[in-house]
């Protein structure tokens, strides 16, 4: 997250933060994303920068001089809202090799983040199997689930085997009740990862993902937690979907509400979502 530099250069210039809200995120979004406490998409954080006479060269270099930023998540992000996968496939090999030749193992969590939003654009995976070995072993091995493991394993979901991202999420779910007695913001980074988890097998493996979402649509989930109830509904849609049952009216009426009230992103994520199952739906039909 890169609230705290937000924070700082709109101060430097004076704006309100009902100003610079006004008509691209609530107040009180704005102020939880500078704060640390949430995150807005990259589409939003553009408009904001507009909004502040900021460009995104401005504030990229802000973030590259900032201390405890991560700046290799920004960079890849903004590669991926730009399509651009050339870039991210640089960035994933330049990772890599920094890995091979010295061996730390961050590098090889970087590559893994820049090959998930580039599989999100081509569905290709440039780490090597013994690579991603270490990887599923270090994450399968987690005891303790704080900011970086939950990163970890956020950022390589679409790498790993089916059986190890279900094996994983219910270890991981296992944990929530121990994870919200900690912190909010980790158990809404939790909920986000066992979601994405639930995607990617809702496109490659319905039965692992029903067997997920036994798990997970029982879960009691705090109404602070809103985005997280919204996708959480959304998902037992997919799963009916999965299981031929008919979901069109209710699918409808829940994009509709979402474009009613100015979330169009999150419904064209969901409309993005909803497609790509279905078509990996239809293709398993055919075979």
């Amino acid at each position: 997250m890169y609230g705290n530099q937000f924070k700082k250069m709109r101060k430097e210039r004076k704006m309100s933060l009902e100003y610079v809200a006004d008509q691209i995120v609530s107040v009180s979004t704005l102020s939880r994303f500078e704060s640390g406490k949430a995150d807005i998409s990259f589409a939003k954080l553009i408009q904001l920068l507009k909004r502040i006479n900021v460009s995104l060269t401005q504030f990229s270099k802000e973030v590259e001089t900032s201390e405890g930023v991560d700046r290799f998540g920004f960079k890849v992000t903004a590669a991926y809202q730009q399509n651009d996968t050339i870039q991210l496939s640089k960035y994933c090999l330049d990772k890599l090799k920094l890995y091979h030749d010295s061996g730390v193992p961050q590098y090889l969590y970087q590559a893994a983040e820049a090959n998930t939003f580039l599989w999100d654009l081509n569905g290709k995976i440039l780490i090597r199997s013994q690579d991603l070995q270490r990887l599923i072993d270090d994450i399968s091995d987690t005891t303790f689930w704080g900011a970086r493991e939950l990163h970890r394993f956020g950022n390589s979901i679409p790498l790993l085997p089916d059986d190890r991202i279900l094996r994983i999420s219910l270890m991981l779910e296992s944990n929530l009740s121990e994870i919200s007695l900690r912190s909010l913001a980790l158990l809404d980074i939790s909920y986000t990862a066992l979601l994405n988890a639930l995607n990617v097998l809702c496109i490659r493996d319905p039965e692992a993902a029903l067997t997920l979402w036994n798990n997970l649509h029982a879960l009691s989930v705090l109404p602070s937690l809103t985005s997280i109830r919204i996708r959480r509904y959304f998902f037992s849609l997919m799963i009916d979907h999965l299981q031929g049952i008919v979901i069109d009216d209710r699918l409808n009426r829940l994009l509709g509400l979402l474009r009613e009230t100015d979330n169009n992103e999150l419904a064209d994520d969901f409309t993005d979502a909803f497609q790509r199952i279905d078509k990996a739906h239809q293709d398993a039909r055919s075979v």
